[in-house]
């Protein structure tokens, strides 16, 4: 009876086993059409202009992104970011130039108090200039890093789906707890923080033009020490990805190691024909995976060049605009330029990490071996 049992057993194991090899040669098309749904959310949370350079159906096109059209975005973006940097330089220069003309008017009368009231009523109007530019940029900067985690979290589906497709499932727990992690303490952290931040920075820059105490070193201690703290956090989750994801995909592969040893040893006649298939969709499964995580590398590539070409111009604009007003024997106003091209550079450089940081996780997901490989 047990003979009988076995005998059926090994019947029908090879039975299933080649009718899975015969229908090998849909297997990437079964795939790709099995996370065709998790990749159309994906690409739905992408904002139009980006979402429209991929094609329609990407896993099924040769060329996922053209060249020509990544070049017209950031062309497009670079001259809207000019015009945009051109009318609030123009704006600011020319209260440069009426701030110095009416001080020098102004150094020629006797009164000293009608001298300093001036003084004051103008650092007071170009800090208000100069406060709502960089207020601007600090909630465009959030709004965009917002945007990123949304697309971030939009992709986590997709990296599950993949992940547990392949065999990879140690791997795949580990890079989208991380993930979450990052995602999670770059909208609670970060971006909460950015406004306050650079409000406060800008009002403490505006103490001594004001006729108060100097005060920047303690603008410039806030800076450095947010900046640290988030490259800080940020090298503690490339260490943690990096080393658990090798762990864990050392544990996928022995697992899927030994199933095919099981396979080949106690299924019969098709055993080796087995595993050349399950390396057909392995071969398959990497195919789709690496496409769908260079097009999450693209997409939140592009999506970073709008507020990075904005922050590098209005930093330009504020450098010479800075140097301008030491030229010209403004340095209240200097002053407080100098702290705006500062606080330029500090949103570049949290966007920069950022940016970085989902970068090297997708790029950690598109490495990782395939469960069945």
């Amino acid at each position: 009876m047990k003979k009988c049992i076995l005998f059926l057993f090994f019947i029908i194991a090879s039975i299933f086993c080649l009718c899975f090899i015969c229908f090998g040669n849909d297997i990437h098309k079964d795939i790709a059409s099995s996370v065709d749904g998790e990749l159309s959310n994906f690409m739905d949370s992408l904002p139009n202009d980006i979402s429209s350079l991929f094609p329609t159906d990407p896993l099924n096109s040769n060329n996922i992104i053209n060249e020509k059209s990544i070049i017209d975005y950031i062309i497009s973006y670079i001259f809207s970011g000019v015009d945009n940097v051109a009318r609030s330089f123009v704006s600011i220069f020319t209260l440069i130039i009426v701030t110095c003309a009416l001080s020098s008017i102004c150094n020629s009368l006797s009164n000293s108090a009608l001298n300093n009231a001036f003084k004051l009523c103008s650092t007071l109007c170009f800090s208000i200039t100069i406060f709502h530019s960089c207020v601007g940029l600090a909630e465009l900067t959030s709004a965009y890093i917002k945007t990123l985690c949304r697309v971030m979290n939009a992709f986590l589906p997709l990296m599950s789906t993949m992940g547990i497709m392949s065999g990879a499932i140690s791997s795949t727990t580990t890079n989208c707890a991380i993930s979450v992690l990052a995602i999670t303490l770059v909208e609670g952290f970060l971006v909460v923080c950015l406004m306050p931040l650079v409000k406060s920075c800008l009002t403490i820059s505006m103490v001594k033009p004001i006729g108060g105490c100097n005060l920047s070193g303690i603008s410039k201690t806030i800076k450095t020490a947010f900046t640290s703290v988030s490259v800080f956090v940020m090298s503690i989750l490339f260490f943690l990805l990096s080393a658990k994801n090798v762990l864990a995909q050392g544990n996928d592969s022995l697992s899927i190691k030994t199933a095919r040893f099981a396979i080949s040893s106690f299924v019969p006649i098709v055993g080796a024909s087995i595993n050349d298939a399950l390396r057909t969709v392995s071969s398959s499964l990497g195919v789709i995976k690496s496409t769908c995580g260079i097009i999450a590398i693209i997409a939140i590539a592009l999506l970073m060049v709008p507020i990075i070409i904005h922050l590098l111009l209005y930093k330009l604009s504020f450098g010479f605009l800075g140097s301008v007003c030491k030229a010209l024997n403004c340095s209240s106003e200097g002053e407080i330029l100098e702290e705006a091209d500062s606080l330029c550079g500090f949103m570049l450089v949290l966007v920069a990490c950022t940016c970085v940081m989902f970068i090297f996780a997708l790029t950690i997901f598109i490495n990782t071996a395939v469960g069945v490989a």
